[in-house]
């Protein structure tokens, strides 16, 4: 009964999306490119890897 009438306070997984040496990874497996790990420095970081992705899609462009 006590059970019940519980409430939840928080929820919280404590999960960050990076990589244990904080280094985002582009990876390419056929046809499906993904980026991931660059957590919380994604905004300063995305140029960089819009290029790395940009470079798989067209080789041989700058």
């Amino acid at each position: 009964p006590a059970f019940a009438e519980a409430e939840i306070i928080e929820a919280n997984a404590g999960i960050r999306p990076s990589y244990p040496d904080n280094v985002p990874r582009v990876h390419c497996d056929g046809r499906r490119i993904t980026v991931n790990g660059m957590y919380r420095h994604g905004f300063l970081l995305s140029p960089a890897r819009a290029a790395e992705v940009g470079r798989i899609i067209f080789p041989g462009t700058s």
